[in-house]
């Protein structure tokens, strides 16, 4: 499960196993368009960012918590827990 902490929101999907993480910021000024990794075009519109786990787009045109922040300076955090001797 994934969460944005700013809104306290979390997935609607609880991923299992190992999957990618795809995070796109846009901080440009303006929309931004890239290729998503189901393999389709996807925007982003200015001061948003979308996650995307495998080809599940999980949180989609988020706004930034703070617009004047460089994109240099987000941080991303992972917390878990152990069940058995697999890491969640």
């Amino acid at each position: 499960m994934f969460r944005n902490i700013d809104i306290l929101t979390n997935s609607a999907t609880t991923f299992t196993g190992s999957n990618n993480v795809f995070f796109v910021v846009n901080n440009t000024g303006s929309t931004f368009t890239y290729t998503a990794p189901n393999a389709t075009p996807e925007t982003a519109a200015n001061d948003t960012w979308d996650l995307w786990v495998g080809s599940t787009k999980v949180f989609n045109d988020q706004a930034a918590a703070t617009a004047t922040v460089a994109p240099t300076d987000f941080k991303l955090s992972l917390a878990g827990s152990r069940h058995g001797n697999n890491p969640v």
